[in-house]
């Protein structure tokens, strides 16, 4: 009887671990599913955003694509984390707070027009390269250091920058989706998902040009 019970135990286990593992994998394929919008542009720059299936505020895409060899230079802008306060839209401090093997922490702090408070965000970065290509990865590490006073923590976000050079062109890609914590009024969500992205990559592309 007691062997009885730990099997049907065991295989209870196992059963919640297959179905928490398809249900995050159904998940995953609903968000990918989802169509991109294009909802701003310029230059030669596209924004798309997408419903997210776990947060009411949109998925972002930004794509931008130019001529020439840019790809090392991108590389050490993005790697300069002590200066995302120089291109990155409303980020009035940032700073590399800690590195581990291949692996920084990055913290930003974000001005937001009132009555929103202010917001700092704590970025688990880690990177993959090629000859041609570059894709830097954030994730969102709330935890990492005490919250500040005067600050909301943001604690979801997850994202990308992809870099890749073929021959003589550069295309910059940035995806992102994030759950800025608080209260959050409809017209900040939608400029943050459709103007602040384009603002991004074209402070990015200025610094690279």
């Amino acid at each position: 009887m007691t062997i009885l019970r730990l099997t049907m135990k065991k295989s209870s286990g196992i059963t919640l671990g297959l179905l928490i593992l398809l249900l995050t994998t159904l998940e995953v394929q609903a968000q990918e599913n989802q169509p991109w919008e294009l909802v701003n542009q310029a230059d030669n720059i596209e924004v798309y955003n997408r419903p997210h299936p776990s947060s009411c505020f949109k998925e972002f895409k930004v794509i931008a694509r130019i001529k020439g060899s840019y790809l090392e230079k991108a590389k050490g802008i993005l790697l300069d984390f002590n200066s995302y306060q120089s291109w990155m839209p409303a980020c009035n401090q940032s700073k590399l707070i800690s590195t581990e093997e291949e692996s920084y922490y990055h913290y930003t702090t974000y001005d937001a027009p009132w009555p929103v408070s202010n917001r700092d965000l704590i970025l688990n970065v880690q990177m993959e390269e090629s000859i041609d290509s570059v894709i830097v990865y954030q994730q969102a590490a709330p935890d990492f250091l005490p919250e500040h006073k005067g600050f909301t923590r943001i604690g979801k976000f997850s994202g990308f920058w992809e870099l890749v050079q073929e021959n003589e062109w550069f295309t910059i890609t940035y995806q992102a989706s994030t759950d800025p914590g608080g209260k959050i009024p409809s017209w900040l969500s939608d400029m943050s998902t459709a103007r602040t992205p384009l603002k991004t990559m074209q402070n990015l592309l200025s610094k690279l040009q």
